[in-house]
């Protein structure tokens, strides 16, 4: 799924050619440029390309790199030229960009918001709803980024209004610039020669910064930086750099005069290479990062170099009637595109591939051509400048916010009373556990036979209702850390009179995905129970390959916490679990998996010659994909349509070969996956609950009714310490 943002060029009143030239090193065109409008073309088509068949086009996602670096030089090299030639206001350019965007953007929103309404799941409706409100206010890739969201794997449902994303980052940008380079410029004494050198060196330092932050966090693995302004603000400089930096040679006497076979022939090259990106990126391309120089640098040669008098100069090919076309329409087809696809895809979820594919493709292009006609073009005509004032153009701003968020709103309020009743209703099934409910379904299968389900449980909506139960009965905090945490910490409860066992309960996700089970557990056993977890961070001394350096040199100082309180002798059991299906360094093992086994071999040694027991609950399987949107469509009825084969399912996971290092008294795995699964598919729904919670994890409903399994299948002594 890729994004992009799109914004044609402005025309603002043109300056003098000693203005322009002060600023650019050339005078600024008089008419749009062909070329940015065939740049925009690529980028929408692979963009559209890669949304409507992925695999055609894994480069596609690009798009937004080049958007970004157009937005950078058009954008800096108005607002330079304005301030350089006296005339800059930001209540006019706040103003124009209000006319651009906003009655484009609030009419998708709306329109798609009321299309989600019909044909989307209603347990889909408050994320959706929400991602509809941070849309409205231009925060969406920050909502994203809290969220957790991967960019490239589907974690959360993806909603149809996930593409704004990048539209968010635009319009902090556009709020961002103008004043930042106002500040510039009183800083040296509004001194327009000093602002034209200074303006690229400025860029320069805080691209340079941005492209650091965002590389290391990729090298980092698991540090976000798809979303976050702060790591895509180098594209903007960059083509902020390339529209100013003509001008500070000028300024300094040189000459930078470039003859026009070079020129085109580096045009050339630049499409050449921004054609083989779109083709050979893919999700496994680090990004935004290194790599991703290639087509963002091929943007800027377009870019700074421009176009020529030579016949066979690339702009003949670029000024093509249907690639301006697609140029010219580029920001309303990148609005509405997205919501086509997504709310489609539930509209007509047994739709044949291909014809639903055709049908997208066409409903995406009438919609681009009419907001383009009676939208985009309407409210920037020129004619039309007397009616859009600052002070109106800011009244539209209010007035049309706070009717878009309305109908969002409305269901976030509604959706907040339906589910406090439904996780009430949940809490009460886990504290009751009644006959023939979720796992107890599959271990009973002909006793539960005629057990008639009214609904699915937990709702799509809810599905991690149940975590306040735990949290309620926790002592102390922090005790479940991000990979960005430093240090160590746990938390107590105590289950029963706590005359018991005392347990440490650590692991990844997906140990503390089990803390409901455990719950369960400690107050069949009186434990006295101490949990600690860490996101992305299984206990044991093996390295994930997936780690960058900073993020295993956090997850290896945990390890080693969790290690010295071990040795201390305090525990009885160590009970954990953790991710199956990832791959672990090498080193000088023969085998990535071997690598794996021996390091957690080594990591439960620490707790066996401490003198406690090895509990470990082997990984679920995993989820079938869009586990959640085909849950949500089908109900009850996915347990038999959201299923996915045994052999996929079932990954790799050291913890059942690891065992076998050890007595059966010293160390145990329980395998659950036949409550998942039966002979040929494993389930996400079972025994009327719903197994996943997202991609990945259990639903806390799930994980408790796996307790009297647990119970049934652990070796003696293990749970009671004897």
């Amino acid at each position: 799924m890729v994004t992009v943002v799109l914004d044609r060029e402005e025309r603002e009143p043109q300056p003098t050619s000693s203005e322009a030239t002060r600023v650019s090193g050339h005078a600024a065109p008089s008419a749009r440029r062909r070329d940015i409008q065939a740049l925009r073309a690529v980028a929408i088509g692979g963009v559209l390309v890669n949304h409507l068949a992925p695999h055609r086009l894994t480069g596609g996602y690009i798009g937004v790199d080049i958007f970004f670096v157009i937005s950078g030089y058009l954008i800096t090299g108005i607002i330079a030229r304005g301030i350089v030639g006296g005339r800059f206001r930001l209540s006019q350019f706040w103003n124009r960009r209000v006319r651009r965007l906003m009655p484009a953007s609030f009419l998708a929103i709306l329109g798609t918001t009321l299309a989600m309404l019909v044909w989307v799941p209603s347990a889909l409706w408050r994320q959706f709803s929400e991602e509809a409100v941070a849309s409205t206010l231009y925060v969406e890739n920050w909502y994203l980024a809290a969220a957790g969201s991967d960019y490239f794997r589907e974690d959360i449902p993806v909603s149809p209004f996930r593409h704004f994303w990048s539209l968010s980052v635009e319009e902090q940008y556009y709020v961002a610039i103008p004043i930042l380079m106002v500040l510039l410029l009183l800083a040296l004494r509004r001194s327009a020669r000093r602002f034209t050198i200074a303006l690229p060196l400025v860029l320069a330092g805080a691209g340079i910064a941005s492209f650091l932050a965002a590389a290391g966090g990729v090298a980092n693995a698991g540090i976000d930086v798809f979303y976050p302004t702060t790591t895509r603000a180098w594209q903007f400089a960059l083509g902020g750099i390339v529209a100013t930096a003509p001008a500070v040679l000028r300024e300094l006497g040189a000459s930078a005069r470039i003859p026009d076979w070079l020129r085109a022939g580096s045009v050339w090259i630049a499409w050449i290479v921004l054609m083989g990106s779109l083709a050979v990126f893919d999700a496994q391309t680090p990004h935004p990062s290194w790599p991703t120089l290639v087509p963002t640098l091929a943007t800027a040669v377009v870019l700074g170099m421009g176009s020529t008098a030579l016949r066979w100069d690339s702009v003949r090919p670029a000024g093509l009637r249907p690639v301006q076309w697609l140029g010219d329409v580029s920001y309303s087809l990148y609005l509405w595109h997205w919501p086509v696809i997504i709310v489609s895809g539930y509209a007509f979820s047994e739709a044949p591939r291909v014809p639903l594919v055709i049908a997208q493709l066409a409903v995406s292009l009438a919609l681009a051509a009419s907001s383009y006609a009676w939208v985009e073009r309407r409210y920037l005509d020129p004619r039309r400048d007397h009616l859009f004032t600052p002070r109106r153009a800011v009244a539209m701003l209010v007035v049309g916010t706070l009717c878009v968020l309305t109908v969002p709103s409305a269901i976030l309020v509604q959706a907040k009373v339906v589910e406090a009743k439904a996780i009430a209703a949940v809490e009460e099934l886990i504290k009751d556990q009644p006959a023939c409910l979720g796992a107890d379904a599959a271990a009973r299968p002909d006793e539960c036979a005629g057990t008639l389900y009214e609904a699915l449980v937990p709702d799509q909506a809810v599905a991690n209702a149940g975590a306040r139960l735990v949290r309620d009965r926790l002592e102390g905090e922090g005790c479940f850390l991000s990979w960005r945490d430093e240090g160590y910490a746990s938390c107590h409860l105590v289950g029963g009179d706590g005359t018991g066992p005392r347990v440490l309960m650590v692991g990844d996700s997906h140990a503390e995905q089990l803390t409901n089970l455990a719950l369960e557990l400690a107050d069949a056993y009186d434990w006295d129970l101490t949990v600690a977890f860490r996101n992305s961070c299984p206990y044991t001394f093996a390295v994930r390959t997936s780690f960058g350096p900073a993020v295993a040199d956090l997850c290896a100082e945990w390890q080693q916490a969790i290690a010295d309180d071990l040795g201390t002798g305090d525990y009885d059991l160590l009970l954990t679990s953790q991710l199956s299906g990832v791959t672990w360094k090498r080193f000088d093992y023969p085998s990535r998996r071997a690598a794996g086994v021996d390091g957690l071999v080594a990591a439960w040694q620490v707790a066996v010659d401490s003198g406690a027991r090895v509990l470990a609950i082997a990984d679920n399987p995993h989820a079938v994909d869009g586990v959640q949107e085909c849950v949500a469509e089908h109900g009850l009825g996915a347990r038999r349509r959201c299923t996915l084969p045994r052999e996929e399912a079932l990954q790799f996971d050291p913890q059942l070969r690891a065992a076998r290092a050890f007595t059966k008294d010293q160390v145990a795995v329980i395998d659950l996956t036949d409550d998942y699964c039966g002979e040929v598919l494993c389930r996400s729904v079972v025994g009327g609950v719903l197994v996943y919670r997202d991609s990945g994890h259990l639903t806390r409903l799930w994980a408790s009714t796996l307790a009297p399994q647990v119970i049934d299948r652990a070796p003696a002594g293990f749970l009671s310490g004897t």
